[in-house]
């Protein structure tokens, strides 16, 4: 199966120090996963402000909601806008019991800045910006991560790390007593990203069936926990921290291949998420809306025909993340009729494999899978 975001691995030789370069007013830390961030974030707003109530997109991976409420916070769902998939900023801007807000650049595309930092700090409010998906996105020119009070990339999803987090705030951050992540665990990152180097659409393919094979013994179904965060050893976090200038490169790659297929795809079948007026995005993730409400069987369909297609989940083996009201863990926070175009949205939007290591084969093989499907 062609992996969602295929790996490879890239090279840098840049020693200038990345974070003080382009976050020059931030303190940095590499954790295990940019969710770890998320989890020091929270626990720190928690021990400083005590309960918050958060602003929240529920059109998320739920891994990315899960440290509010692992850290004893409330999440409340603001709703979304049908084209960028993102917080819809005019709805955000009228809310007025929240004292936080987590902002997720969905696909690396970014939110509309300059209204939503204009209203936070006219309400003191706190600005989390999860670029999980967005290393080197920006808006206005202005690099995404540097507009918050904290944000958090994650080095495996920009950069094909196997490991790592990076996580920024404008206040000291402290690793202190943060276990280091186990050896076994990075043993299975490193051993999963090369069976994604080679998996590919080919039904006899023995990477495959040795990736499926991995998958099944790791993935489950992750509750909240604010227990789990990780960091890294020094040795691994100098690495890391090496590897971080190559997302230029990456990114030019990353974009490029998306043109590519959207000019291809049937723009009558798939509609593709919107960059907003002065955003650019790096394409981490390639969204289309799909006119018919049914993105679990569209995201069967290319997954049967050997394409990782998914809608929000980070479960390789499940494609198909459910409505943010049938999860056990956050449907107490849904409240109907609040949330009117991520009800309408949810059901109609894919996500196809979009990499800097991309094949020219693989890229015609998901446009013309994609073209075929009714």
């Amino acid at each position: 199966m062609i992996p969602l975001n295929k790996p490879g691995y890239p090279e840098s030789d840049c020693d200038k120090d990345f974070v003080s370069t382009f976050f020059p007013h931030y303190n940095s830390l590499i954790t295990a996963t940019a969710g770890d961030g998320l989890n020091l974030i929270y626990r720190q707003l928690r021990e400083k402000h005590g309960t918050m109530r958060v602003a929240v997109s529920p059109f998320a991976c739920f891994q990315a909601i899960y440290p509010i409420v692992a850290n004893g916070h409330t999440p409340v769902f603001v709703d979304i806008d049908k084209d960028t998939f993102n917080t819809d900023a005019a709805k955000l801007t009228k809310m007025e019991d929240v004292n936080a807000v987590e902002l997720i650049h969905l696909g690396g595309n970014p939110n509309q800045m300059d209204v939503i930092c204009k209203w936070a700090r006219q309400h003191n409010i706190v600005l989390i910006e999860d670029c999980a998906q967005a290393m080197g996105s920006s808006f206005e020119e202005r690099p995404l991560g540097s507009f918050g009070h904290y944000a958090v990339f994650s080095l495996i999803k920009n950069l094909h790390a196997p490991m790592g987090g990076l996580l920024l705030g404008e206040v000291n951050l402290t690793k202190d007593q943060l276990p280091q992540v186990s050896n076994l665990l990075y043993l299975y990152r490193q051993t999963k990203k090369y069976l994604e180097c080679h998996s590919n659409h080919h039904t006899f393919n023995p990477w495959n069936v040795l990736y499926l094979l991995l998958l099944k013994l790791k993935e489950k179904g992750a509750k909240p926990s604010a227990d789990s965060c990780q960091g890294v050893g020094t040795e691994m976090e100098a690495e890391l921290r090496k590897t971080l200038w190559a997302i230029d490169g990456l990114n030019r790659k990353r974009v490029a291949n998306a043109s590519y297929m959207i000019k291809a795809i049937d723009e009558s079948k798939y509609a593709v998420q919107t960059v907003p007026t002065g955003g650019i995005s790096n394409r981490n993730r390639l969204l289309f809306r799909i006119p018919h409400p049914n993105a679990e069987k569209t995201i069967a369909q290319l997954r049967k025909a050997g394409i990782a297609a998914n809608n929000l989940t980070q479960n390789y083996l499940n494609g198909f993340q459910p409505h943010v009201s049938k999860d056990r863990w956050l449907s107490a926070y849904y409240r109907k009729g609040y949330l009117d175009c991520y009800d309408a949205v949810f059901n109609h939007v894919i996500a196809i494999p979009c990499s800097p290591f991309l094949k020219q084969n693989e890229m015609d093989y998901i446009i013309k899978t994609l073209n075929k499907i009714k």
